[in-house]
């Protein structure tokens, strides 16, 4: 399952981190600029949506910032919670984010990737001062969704 995170990490950052002409560098060494916790809405067709809150820790390699924490999801629908952990990358205003459940989607038919099921992925995230937004596609038993989010730095 390690191989397949990191396979699939590698994969989201070529495909969803170009370059940039004005990088914003991460603090370099110990806890990067944007560790902390960044809460706010999601929205979507399939679940209606709720609120995101992600604890972060972010490495600084390069002008890279590599994050890395946990995520807690509550649904406006009244559908029980969900968390997880949350890895990641910031490179100037680029965020691109996977959230993992902790507990796993159970499927009956569970697709191409069964441990991508009911994994978020976000990777055309803008960091804007104390904001992240942006849309996110995320696999929920074979089938694709889409939703967009705003978190603010608290």
């Amino acid at each position: 399952m390690t191989s397949l995170r990191s396979t699939t990490m590698a994969l989201l950052l070529i495909l969803g981190l170009g370059c940039t002409d004005s990088p914003t560098a991460p603090t370099p060494g110990g806890a990067g600029a944007r560790s902390g916790t960044w809460s706010g809405t999601f929205t979507d067709a399939g679940s209606g949506g709720g609120t995101l809150r992600l604890e972060l820790r972010e490495t600084a390699v390069g002008e890279l910032g590599l994050l890395a924490g946990s995520w807690t999801a509550t649904f406006t629908s009244g559908a029980a919670a969900a968390s997880g952990d949350v890895t990641g990358a910031i490179t100037g205003p680029l965020v691109q984010i996977t959230l993992r459940r902790a507990v796993p989607v159970s499927c009956p038919v569970p697709g191409a990737v069964p441990a991508l099921n009911g994994a978020f992925i976000a990777s055309t995230l803008t960091l804007a001062g104390t904001a992240i937004r942006g849309p996110y596609d995320y696999q929920a038993c074979g089938l694709p969704a889409a939703g967009t989010l705003e978190l603010r730095r608290q």
